[in-house]
């Protein structure tokens, strides 16, 4: 399974596959929520939350194909 969005601009459409063609997913975010936290000598996070929308197909075992909408 490979995951591929673009890191400089969260919000266009992510895609998520498989070599095998079984996973065919595209993700469409619709909010993104970020925040950021520093600790003074802990150190610092950095939170990526993305919300959103998948389309797109999967492949069962039996070979029959599921729609994601």
């Amino acid at each position: 399974v490979f995951l591929e969005y673009d890191p400089a601009d969260r919000m266009k459409p992510w895609k998520i596959g498989s070599n095998d063609g079984r996973i065919e997913l595209a993700f469409h975010p619709i909010f993104h929520q970020h925040a950021k936290q520093s600790i003074p000598i802990v150190g610092a996070t950095e939170l990526h939350k993305i919300h959103g929308r998948f389309t797109g197909k999967l492949v069962l075992d039996d070979g029959s194909t599921v729609e994601v909408k």
